[in-house]
């Protein structure tokens, strides 16, 4: 029997690394969740607006960067505002060898990784929820992390919040 990969790491793995308290304490999928099919569902829906993961991790990088002078006080970045919360909690992309390891697919993490974010965008409900390790989790896996999670950003509200389309 053959094991399932992606991106090089068996599907299993994965997905025991994401549950709550293993690698995150918040977790980034929850136990019974299917990674390929949840990557898949999100990866349709974004073909459908039109959008490509990447430019979701693109902008939303774009915005962090030119926002982080927030520490836990909101400042303007053009039409949102963001709010970033510094903290020191380790994050590992769950793809890294290990949980002290970067993540060697894609451009990699960044020096971002710890801090949790709230981004909204005047005239549009709802917000953006995150760590700055979704940037990389989007962007080089695909990744928007799983329904009922913390720190899940769903495609549909990430594309509106951040005037994609």
């Amino acid at each position: 029997m053959t094991q399932r990969l992606l991106d090089g790491v068996p599907v299993e793995v994965l997905e025991r690394r994401m549950w709550p308290g293993h690698w995150c304490v918040e977790g980034y999928l929850r136990q019974g969740d299917c990674l390929p099919d949840l990557i898949a569902a999100d990866a349709a829906l974004l073909a459908g607006l039109g959008v490509k993961a990447n430019s979701v991790a693109a902008r939303l990088q774009d915005v962090l960067e030119r926002g982080s002078a927030s520490e836990w006080e909101p400042v303007r970045v053009d039409r949102w505002s963001l709010t970033i919360k510094k903290t020191r909690k380790m994050r590992a992309c769950p793809w890294a060898q290990s949980s002290i390891d970067l993540c060697r697919i894609g451009a990699g993490a960044l020096k971002l990784s710890s801090n949790d974010f709230l981004l909204r965008r005047q005239g549009v409900d709802g917000v953006i929820r995150g760590t700055g390790l979704s940037i990389h989790l989007i962007r080089d896996h695909g990744f928007f992390c799983g329904p009922g999670t913390p720190y899940r950003i769903e495609p549909e509200l990430a594309v509106d919040v951040l005037e994609l389309v």
